[in-house]
Protein backbone atom coordinates (compact mmCIF):
# COMPACT_ATOMS: atom_id res chain seq x y z
CA UNK A 1 0.00 0.00 0.00
CA UNK A 2 1.30 3.44 -0.57
CA UNK A 3 0.41 7.40 0.43
CA UNK A 4 0.31 10.38 -2.04
CA UNK A 5 1.25 13.72 -0.50
CA UNK A 6 1.33 17.02 -1.67
CA UNK A 7 3.86 19.65 0.02
CA UNK A 8 1.84 23.51 0.28
CA UNK A 9 4.22 26.60 1.10
CA UNK A 10 1.93 29.03 3.31
CA UNK A 11 2.59 32.12 2.22
CA UNK A 12 1.16 32.03 -1.08
CA UNK A 13 -0.80 28.44 -0.73
CA UNK A 14 0.98 27.74 -3.35
CA UNK A 15 1.81 23.35 -3.76
CA UNK A 16 5.41 23.06 -4.24
CA UNK A 17 5.90 19.38 -4.18
CA UNK A 18 3.74 16.23 -5.16
CA UNK A 19 5.60 12.94 -3.62
CA UNK A 20 4.40 9.11 -2.33
CA UNK A 21 5.16 7.02 0.01
CA UNK A 22 5.31 3.08 1.39
CA UNK A 23 3.89 5.03 4.72
CA UNK A 24 2.53 8.30 5.63
CA UNK A 25 5.16 9.42 7.61
CA UNK A 26 7.16 9.57 4.87
CA UNK A 27 5.21 12.89 3.87
CA UNK A 28 6.69 14.82 6.82
CA UNK A 29 10.66 13.80 6.34
CA UNK A 30 12.62 16.49 5.83
CA UNK A 31 16.35 15.23 5.64
CA UNK A 32 16.18 13.75 2.58
CA UNK A 33 14.91 16.40 0.42
CA UNK A 34 16.60 18.06 -2.53
CA UNK A 35 18.24 21.44 -1.93
CA UNK A 36 15.46 23.19 -4.40
CA UNK A 37 13.04 21.79 -1.51
CA UNK A 38 15.06 22.80 1.21
CA UNK A 39 15.35 26.02 -0.55
CA UNK A 40 11.50 26.88 -0.34
CA UNK A 41 10.86 25.65 3.63
CA UNK A 42 14.14 27.82 4.72
CA UNK A 43 11.68 30.91 3.10
CA UNK A 44 8.34 29.99 4.67
CA UNK A 45 6.71 27.41 6.71
CA UNK A 46 4.73 24.79 4.61
CA UNK A 47 2.16 21.84 5.70
CA UNK A 48 1.42 18.41 4.24
CA UNK A 49 -1.91 17.31 2.26
CA UNK A 50 -2.21 13.46 2.08
CA UNK A 51 -4.03 13.24 -1.17
CA UNK A 52 -4.69 9.29 -1.46
CA UNK A 53 -3.52 6.69 1.48
CA UNK A 54 -4.20 2.83 1.65
CA UNK A 55 -4.03 2.76 -2.22
CA UNK A 56 -1.91 0.07 -4.18
CA UNK A 57 1.95 0.90 -5.17
CA UNK A 58 0.60 1.49 -8.88
CA UNK A 59 -2.37 3.57 -8.60
CA UNK A 60 -0.10 5.54 -6.23
CA UNK A 61 2.32 6.34 -8.84
CA UNK A 62 -0.39 6.82 -11.77
CA UNK A 63 -1.95 9.54 -9.17
CA UNK A 64 1.72 11.19 -8.56
CA UNK A 65 2.44 11.34 -12.63
CA UNK A 66 -1.06 13.40 -12.90
CA UNK A 67 -0.87 15.50 -10.12
CA UNK A 68 2.47 16.81 -10.79
CA UNK A 69 1.56 16.95 -14.65
CA UNK A 70 -1.49 19.34 -13.67
CA UNK A 71 0.82 21.88 -11.14
CA UNK A 72 3.46 21.83 -13.75
CA UNK A 73 7.27 21.61 -12.99
CA UNK A 74 9.29 24.40 -12.07
CA UNK A 75 12.14 23.39 -14.00
CA UNK A 76 10.64 22.86 -16.84
CA UNK A 77 8.88 26.26 -16.72
CA UNK A 78 5.09 24.52 -16.64
CA UNK A 79 4.51 25.47 -12.87
CA UNK A 80 5.79 25.71 -9.47
CA UNK A 81 6.94 22.07 -8.18
CA UNK A 82 10.64 21.02 -7.39
CA UNK A 83 9.96 17.65 -8.73
CA UNK A 84 12.87 16.90 -11.35
CA UNK A 85 10.87 14.14 -12.79
CA UNK A 86 7.34 13.29 -14.08
CA UNK A 87 6.77 10.85 -10.78
CA UNK A 88 6.32 7.51 -11.10
CA UNK A 89 9.37 5.70 -10.01
CA UNK A 90 9.25 2.13 -9.25
CA UNK A 91 11.33 2.27 -6.39
CA UNK A 92 9.99 5.06 -3.69
CA UNK A 93 11.59 6.42 -1.04
CA UNK A 94 15.27 5.54 -2.56
CA UNK A 95 17.69 8.76 -2.72
CA UNK A 96 18.46 8.78 -6.44
CA UNK A 97 21.13 10.95 -8.36
CA UNK A 98 20.67 14.05 -10.35
CA UNK A 99 22.12 12.33 -13.29
CA UNK A 100 19.50 8.74 -13.13
CA UNK A 101 16.17 11.69 -12.36
CA UNK A 102 17.05 13.38 -15.37
CA UNK A 103 17.45 10.02 -17.35
CA UNK A 104 14.38 8.81 -15.66
CA UNK A 105 12.42 11.88 -16.84
CA UNK A 106 13.80 11.80 -20.45
CA UNK A 107 12.19 8.39 -20.10
CA UNK A 108 9.28 9.03 -18.90
CA UNK A 109 8.52 12.16 -21.33
CA UNK A 110 9.09 9.41 -24.19
CA UNK A 111 6.97 6.96 -22.43
CA UNK A 112 4.28 8.75 -21.53
CA UNK A 113 1.26 6.56 -22.15
CA UNK A 114 3.25 3.64 -20.78
CA UNK A 115 0.15 3.32 -17.91
CA UNK A 116 -2.29 3.18 -20.05
CA UNK A 117 -4.96 0.32 -19.93
CA UNK A 118 -3.88 -0.44 -16.38
CA UNK A 119 -7.12 -1.87 -14.45
CA UNK A 120 -6.81 0.87 -11.59
CA UNK A 121 -10.14 0.03 -8.67
CA UNK A 122 -13.54 2.09 -9.09
CA UNK A 123 -12.24 3.60 -5.42
CA UNK A 124 -9.45 4.57 -6.96
CA UNK A 125 -10.89 6.30 -9.98
CA UNK A 126 -13.27 7.94 -7.53
CA UNK A 127 -10.62 9.50 -5.53
CA UNK A 128 -8.82 10.75 -8.79
CA UNK A 129 -11.37 12.08 -9.96
CA UNK A 130 -12.47 14.29 -6.49
CA UNK A 131 -8.70 15.33 -6.36
CA UNK A 132 -8.94 16.59 -9.90
CA UNK A 133 -12.07 18.45 -9.38
CA UNK A 134 -9.97 19.96 -5.97
CA UNK A 135 -7.09 21.23 -7.97
CA UNK A 136 -9.46 23.04 -10.31
CA UNK A 137 -11.45 24.33 -7.91
CA UNK A 138 -8.10 25.54 -6.26
CA UNK A 139 -6.63 27.46 -9.28
CA UNK A 140 -10.20 29.16 -9.64
CA UNK A 141 -10.24 30.29 -6.42
CA UNK A 142 -6.51 31.68 -6.86
CA UNK A 143 -7.15 33.42 -10.34
CA UNK A 144 -10.32 34.97 -9.14
CA UNK A 145 -8.23 36.16 -5.93
CA UNK A 146 -5.13 37.33 -7.99
CA UNK A 147 -7.83 38.68 -10.39
CA UNK A 148 -9.58 40.56 -7.46
CA UNK A 149 -6.02 42.17 -6.20
CA UNK A 150 -4.77 43.37 -9.68
CA UNK A 151 -8.32 45.03 -10.10
CA UNK A 152 -7.62 46.75 -6.30
CA UNK A 153 -3.79 47.68 -7.19
CA UNK A 154 -4.74 49.53 -10.27
CA UNK A 155 -7.07 51.13 -8.60
CA UNK A 156 -4.46 52.97 -6.32
CA UNK A 157 -1.50 55.47 -7.53
CA UNK A 158 2.21 55.01 -6.92
CA UNK A 159 4.86 57.18 -6.37
CA UNK A 160 8.78 57.11 -7.23
CA UNK A 161 10.11 58.28 -4.19
CA UNK A 162 13.45 58.64 -5.88
CA UNK A 163 12.28 60.81 -8.82
CA UNK A 164 8.69 62.28 -7.41
CA UNK A 165 7.19 60.96 -10.10
CA UNK A 166 3.50 60.03 -9.65
CA UNK A 167 1.21 57.07 -11.79
CA UNK A 168 -2.60 56.53 -11.36
CA UNK A 169 -1.31 52.73 -11.20
CA UNK A 170 0.82 49.97 -10.56
CA UNK A 171 0.15 48.67 -14.49
CA UNK A 172 0.71 52.50 -15.46
CA UNK A 173 3.94 52.51 -13.67
CA UNK A 174 5.36 49.29 -14.55
CA UNK A 175 4.96 50.34 -18.47
CA UNK A 176 6.31 53.71 -18.03
CA UNK A 177 9.53 51.71 -16.29
CA UNK A 178 9.82 49.15 -18.29
CA UNK A 179 9.31 47.11 -15.41
CA UNK A 180 7.58 43.35 -14.83
CA UNK A 181 3.85 44.21 -14.03
CA UNK A 182 3.42 40.66 -12.10
CA UNK A 183 6.37 41.19 -10.22
CA UNK A 184 5.16 44.75 -9.17
CA UNK A 185 2.07 43.05 -7.94
CA UNK A 186 4.01 40.47 -6.14
CA UNK A 187 6.38 43.33 -4.69
CA UNK A 188 2.84 45.62 -3.47
CA UNK A 189 1.10 42.48 -2.41
CA UNK A 190 3.54 41.89 0.23
CA UNK A 191 4.67 38.68 -1.10
CA UNK A 192 8.56 39.37 -2.33
CA UNK A 193 10.56 42.35 -0.64
CA UNK A 194 10.16 45.46 -3.02
CA UNK A 195 13.66 46.17 -4.73
CA UNK A 196 11.94 49.22 -6.34
CA UNK A 197 11.90 53.12 -4.88
CA UNK A 198 8.51 52.53 -5.56
CA UNK A 199 5.61 53.12 -3.19
CA UNK A 200 1.82 53.86 -2.62
CA UNK A 201 1.17 57.24 -3.12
Amino acid sequence: MAVVYLHRRLDTQEVFYVGIGKEKKRAYVTHTRTKHWKNIVNKTPYKVDIVFEDISLKEAQEAEILLIKLYGRKDLGTGNLVNFTDGGELNIGRTRSEEWRKKRSEYMSSKSSWNKGIPWSEDFKQKRSEAYKGYKQSEERRKKHSEKAKGVLNTKKVIDTSTGIIYDSVGKAAEALNLNINTLYAYFCGRVKNKTNLIYY
